[in-house]
């Protein structure tokens, strides 16, 4: 009996799927660097200034921390939030949300750490859908956060502020004086005066007492005796204000608190909000998921984080703590910067190129 032997001849693939094939593999890896290993975020508001101001682009390392398992799955890549070019339209679907869970990290938040986090007043957001903000972190679980006139305690002790603290000063100043010519971010004059209102770090208050020009300089800080109900919790049985805060102890995981009337008000959103939980308080005492309870134990650590802007951040002193499950990554440079100057005109910061932060 004759066979025939037949060859199969490989079919060679078109350009245009070598193409395809290449580009979906580039996008997997570049997914799953940004999912596990690093990101770049724009910062936009003038929070940290001038540690970092905005129009930088940060590059955040997700590794330090740990990296945060996706949460949202059904989402759009490269987008937040919402779809590009539109205002409502989400990017994201919330038919399946996975619980958090976060992988071991190369280290855990230290104190005077910058850390980018997902804005947790944002209750109608899955947690990774959330505004990204960058602040610093002043106060770890466990500790005791007091603020006395504008200086930060943490434990009984003075903590050690970064150079580029800024702090509100008023100033009367002789004419001509230009803020640029000592670095300064924000001034603003009164109108048909000499007096000046400035944020300064702690080397530009000294360049300013040195000058002649300056007649008077003066740290401004809010009085101990006055309220904001604007400021964390929000209640006149904790009569803080932004300069005068505290104390008050930062949550840690596995801490049991003894409920009461006191405390409810400061620990009433972790309960419900971040650990899922029911809250009711009654005549009698409080109800958890509908059992009567005298304690509770935290099931996550929390942060309190401060912007080196201090007048011009919105911070845990205003919405609370930061959840550990909120906490993205820790900012390590700034891979690029423009924005405006002091005079309104865009400008490329060529020396912040690079800029490593801390």
């Amino acid at each position: 009996m004759k066979t025939t032997k037949s060859t199969k001849q490989k079919i060679k693939k078109s350009a245009f799927r070598e193409w395809g094939e290449a580009t979906g593999i580039a996008l997997v890896v570049v997914l799953a660097i940004k999912s596990f290993l690093f990101d770049m975020y724009a910062v936009p508001t003038t929070s940290m200034s001038g540690t970092i101001l905005p129009g930088d682009f940060v590059f955040v390392s997700k590794i330090h921390f740990g990296p945060r398992l996706p949460i949202t799955p059904l989402s759009i890549p490269f987008t937040h939030q919402r779809l590009p070019f539109t205002t409502h339209t989400p990017s994201f679907l919330s038919w399946i949300e996975f619980p958090y869970l976060r992988l071991p990290g190369t280290s855990s938040v230290q104190h005077n750490d910058l850390v980018v986090f997902n804005y947790p007043m944002e209750n109608e957001l899955p947690i990774s859908q959330r505004t990204h903000y960058v602040k610093r972190c002043v106060a770890l679980p466990g500790d005791t956060l007091k603020i006395r006139k504008g200086d930060v305690f943490v434990n009984g002790q003075a903590i050690s502020e970064p150079f580029t603290l800024l702090k509100s000063y008023s100033a009367v100043i002789k004419e001509p004086f230009n803020p640029a010519e000592y670095g300064i971010l924000e001034a603003t004059q009164q109108a048909l005066s000499e007096l000046w209102f400035l944020k300064l770090n702690e080397h530009q208050v000294e360049q300013l007492k040195l000058s002649k020009q300056v007649i008077k300089l003066k740290e401004e800080t809010i009085a101990s005796a006055y309220f904001t109900n604007y400021i964390f919790p929000h209640s006149k049985t904790f009569a803080w204000n932004e300069d005068n805060y505290g104390p008050i102890i930062v949550p840690r995981k596995g801490d049991k608190i003894h409920l009461n009337e006191l405390n409810y008000v400061l620990y009433e959103r972790i309960i419900e909000q971040y650990e899922d939980n029911t809250l009711v308080e009654t005549a009698s005492g409080f109800l958890i998921n509908g059992e009567p309870s005298e304690y509770y134990t935290f099931k996550l650590n929390y942060y309190f984080v401060l912007g080196d802007n201090r007048h011009n951040s919105v911070d845990s002193r205003y919405w609370g703590f930061v959840p550990e499950s909120h906490l993205v990554g820790k900012p390590l440079s700034i891979l690029f910067s423009s924005g405006t100057n002091l005079e309104g005109d865009s400008e490329f910061r060529w020396k912040r190129i690079f800029h490593l932060l801390n």
